[in-house]
């Protein structure tokens, strides 16, 4: 029953831009996306070749985005990626201590979320039961939005932010500091997935090759090595390559670590730049587990970010696609104008600044989406503390 209502709730906030995105003339990754089967994701960051040729299954399946909610809205099953614990040769090791071993038992079939938020508490000395975890933070299995994340550290004690469009050296340097780190990936076929960050290895001139992690897509019981190509790859595209990652702004999404606090509540927890992803997605979260463990000031919270934020929402999704539709006509008609020729000039010039100008009403029309949001976010932050300020 939830997911089903998260899943309706969310196609009717991006229904609107579906059949704008299908009819795009310049097709391009950012809404396009090979078709795969839905039952036989792809592992992404497997150890070989041969391991992601074998976890491969084509299907015949057309681009779509009710299809990619459905993947997200729902728990990833029983799949799982080929775990690689093997660092790569005559690297150097900046790993963390103790976290290759910890012991972490999720009960479900994959709250990815829960299995990275509790690796990190046991991992900075915060006692934590991840059955609670799982039960006050994701109890049906939805996707887990970064803002929640940030706001559930926090009451435990870690001092987490969110952070949109991060950099490897954010990550490094929270590990050479001592501190775990959350981070969003692609794990297979468009589907977001949390992990942390627990290390990461250098070769001889201090690049980094690899970085180490405990997740519960690529094996609960040990650590999973990734290279940084494919590492870089899924963190600037979570969603992959699929109709809903071109219409939304997550790349790059860290969950920082600043180190143990006094557990405290904050009345924003995500970014500006997110605003209108982070409403919907928390608001959604915050009426399942609102509901769930009967809380009724988070379900009434949740509830408002979502009837306060759906103007929002639907110019952000507008405007997202208005921006990339934009970047990939400017492309295009660079391309012709580098042909020569007067028609190829004359079309590709159309190109360019008919492009130029969607791209920039586009980034516009996102910014006034997100302000509008962040007013629904934070009144619906205040809502979910009336129980604590008439307790």
């Amino acid at each position: 029953m939830f997911r089903k209502f998260s899943f309706l709730l969310m196609t009717a906030l991006f229904i609107c831009a579906l059949p704008s995105a299908q009819a795009n003339p310049f097709t391009v990754d950012s809404v396009t996306i090979p078709a795969k089967s839905e039952s036989a994701p792809v592992a992404i960051a497997t150890g070989t070749a041969s391991d992601e040729a074998a976890a491969a299954q084509p299907g015949t399946e057309e681009p779509s985005l009710i299809k990619d909610l459905s993947r997200i809205y729902r728990t990833l099953g029983p799949w799982k990626g080929q775990r690689n614990a093997t660092r790569p040769e005559n690297a150097k090791e900046h790993h963390l201590k103790n976290y290759d071993n910890l012991e972490i038992d999720i009960d479900g079939d994959n709250y990815c979320g829960q299995f990275a938020m509790s690796t990190l508490l046991n991992g900075m000395g915060i006692e934590t039961d991840p059955q609670k975890v799982y039960q006050e933070s994701n109890p049906r299995g939805i996707f887990t939005a970064p803002p929640t994340i940030a706001e559930y550290l926090r009451a435990n004690g870690i001092d987490a932010r969110m952070k949109n469009r991060a950099g490897l050296k954010d990550i490094t340097r929270r590990i050479d500091e001592g501190k775990p780190v959350i981070v969003l990936v692609e794990s297979s076929g468009g589907v977001p997935h949390w992990v942390c960050i627990t290390g990461y290895d250098t070769d001889d001139r201090g690049n980094v090759v690899s970085l180490r992690m405990r997740d519960s897509y690529w094996g609960t019981d040990g650590p999973h090595t990734m290279p940084i190509d494919k590492f870089m790859t899924s963190w600037n595209k979570p969603f992959g390559n699929s109709v809903l990652g071109g219409l939304v702004s997550y790349s790059n999404v860290l969950i920082d670590n600043n180190g143990t606090c006094e557990p405290t509540s904050t009345p924003y927890p995500g970014t500006f730049e997110t605003a209108t992803e982070d409403n919907m997605a928390s608001g959604i979260n915050d009426v399942v587990n609102g509901w769930n463990n009967r809380s009724v000031s988070q379900t009434i919270g949740g509830a408002t970010k979502l009837v306060l934020g759906l103007p929002g929402a639907i110019v952000g999704v507008a405007s997202n696609f208005a921006r990339n539709s934009g970047k990939n006509m400017s492309n295009w008609g660079q391309e012709r104008w580098n042909q020569g020729g007067f028609w190829n000039r004359v079309s590709g010039g159309a190109a360019i600044v008919g492009g130029n100008i969607a791209s920039s009403a586009g980034s516009a029309g996102k910014a006034v989406a997100d302000l509008w949001s962040s007013g629904a976010s934070l009144i619906g932050q205040g809502a979910k503390r009336l129980r604590s300020i008439f307790s």
